[in-house]
């Protein structure tokens, strides 16, 4: 008696299982490869900031001691 299959040969599904979990560590290796190693552009950031508001300081100061 021949079996019913709606999804195809094991063999088939077992190939198509490979190739999904393939393709998943693919995308896995590739944020691995995105995500900085260190937070220095970030530490970067904030000091470019942290400069920026202590001149407007400066200025406002300045401005003030003028007056």
């Amino acid at each position: 008696m021949k079996q019913l299959m709606l999804f195809g040969s094991s063999e088939h599904r077992t190939g198509r299982a490979i190739v999904f979990i393939s393709l998943q560590v693919e995308v896995l290796v590739r944020l691995f490869l995105v995500i900085p190693v260190t937070s220095c552009e970030a530490e970067r950031s904030f000091s470019s900031m942290k400069q920026l508001t202590d001149m407007a300081a400066e200025q406002y100061d300045t401005r003030e001691t003028e007056r």
